[in-house]
């Protein structure tokens, strides 16, 4: 489940944009895991952004997801790549055809993902949708 609330912060954001873990949250001691924020923003159009608070535990196929759900095309299921640093990251099948490097599905984005570093997401490889996080 992916919540949206309003967001009185600095840099005007309009909302942030909880990713929700891929497993519920059922125990007091889970709701209280920090989560890390960092902006995904179009990467030919800056001025459409969101601000995204994850879990530790999120993995990257959970934040592919969400941008499908909140940004890209809703009809078509294309192909999706993230690309950190020198790994290219996609699904399993992506993997055994060597589109890429790793799955996305066991790609923790707290194990691949430091302050500071700049990531993209490559959606439909064909017009593709490219956003920078």
């Amino acid at each position: 489940m992916f919540l949206h609330q309003s967001d009185p912060q600095p840099f005007g954001a309009p909302h942030i944009a909880p990713l929700a873990a891929s497993t519920p949250a059922s125990s007091a001691a889970s709701n209280q895991v920090p989560a890390t924020a960092f902006k995904i923003h179009a990467k030919s159009q800056k001025k459409f952004w969101v601000r995204v608070l994850v879990r530790p535990q999120a993995t990257l196929a959970v934040l592919d997801v969400f941008l499908r759900d909140i940004w890209m095309e809703p009809c078509c299921n294309h192909l999706s790549t993230f690309m950190v640093g020198n790994t290219i990251f996609c699904d399993e099948e992506g993997v055994a055809t060597g589109m890429g490097d790793a799955d996305m599905g066991s790609a923790r984005l707290m194990d691949c993902l430091r302050i500071g570093l700049k990531f993209k997401y490559v959606y439909d490889m064909g017009s593709s949708t490219i956003v920078e996080l």
